[in-house]
């Protein structure tokens, strides 16, 4: 819920899409939703926790994300390539393991 819902740097990542609750967190529970970022990078550091993206076409709305390619994939968090450009997406579990991959 909170963040920016547009890209401001080389490589954006939008965990579970821009204007959604993240799952775990109830909708009102605004520092669950802020604070899920941190719990996401801590994660990240783990080699076997990676947080594989998909490149988008646009800004990914959630549910009702624009075109993502399945084919073009990259890691978010510690082990992100600093070279990647784009807009990317995942969907990460509710509670720990966050990480699907």
């Amino acid at each position: 819920v909170l963040g920016l819902g547009f890209p401001v740097c080389q490589a954006n990542f939008f965990p579970n899409g821009v204007g959604v609750s993240q799952p775990g967190c109830d909708k009102g529970d605004i520092s669950c939703q802020h604070s899920r970022v941190v719990a996401l990078f801590i994660e990240s550091i783990e080699p076997q926790s990676a947080f594989e993206v998909q490149e988008c076409d646009g800004v990914p709305q959630g549910e009702h994300t624009t075109p993502c390619r399945p084919t073009n994939r990259t890691l978010m968090g510690e082990y992100a390539n600093p070279e990647v450009s784009g807009l990317f997406y995942l969907e990460t579990n509710a509670n720990p393991p966050y990480s699907r991959g």
